[in-house]
């Protein structure tokens, strides 16, 4: 009896503590295609490299050096060589969760991209449109809290605040 009570509790831990899908999942189950050119060995590795403490990037497929920056469970931070930077972001939205992948390359200015997708790396392409004012000037993407933000040299518009659990 005593046995089948922690056998049963062992289990119930398991399910409860596998139910919050955390950043550190997102980059492991991202498709090739949204993983910065890094197969799954080398996200591993960059994961293995940051829990321990160690200043050490990764090469990846394509050449580059790759590094995790920070880590939390919502959101996992990457800097590729010196001028690429991907944030991988969890939003809530309608008791649910969708992956925000935010990608920055360090031109002479700051130009972000912005890509939603399900937990399951669906795109989801309606969820954000992005305003006309961002489309022949450079914008950058700011993640603060839950609180999602695009700015462009004219204007400052926000995007995402879970109060709200939608897009503008």
């Amino acid at each position: 009896m005593k046995r089948s009570f922690l056998a049963l509790a062992s289990l119930a831990a398991i399910v409860v503590g596998s139910a919050q899908f955390t950043a550190r999942q997102a980059f492991l189950s991202a498709p090739y295609k949204y993983a910065v050119d890094a197969d799954s060995m080398a996200r591993l590795d960059m994961l293995d490299y940051f829990d321990a403490g160690a200043k050490h990037s990764t090469p990846t497929m394509l050449g580059d050096r790759a590094s995790i920056t920070s880590l939390s469970p919502s959101r996992l931070d990457l800097q590729i060589d010196s001028i690429y930077f991907v944030s991988y972001c969890l939003l809530p939205v309608k008791g649910d969760t969708v992956i925000a992948m935010l990608e920055t390359y360090a031109l002479p200015q700051l130009d972000s991209r912005l890509r939603i997708f399900s937990r399951e790396w669906q795109p989801l392409p309606k969820a954000w449109q992005a305003p006309k004012s961002c489309a022949n000037q450079p914008c950058e993407y700011r993640l603060q809290g839950d609180t999602l933000s695009l700015s462009s040299s004219t204007s400052k518009i926000y995007l995402w605040n879970p109060t709200k659990r939608r897009f503008k």
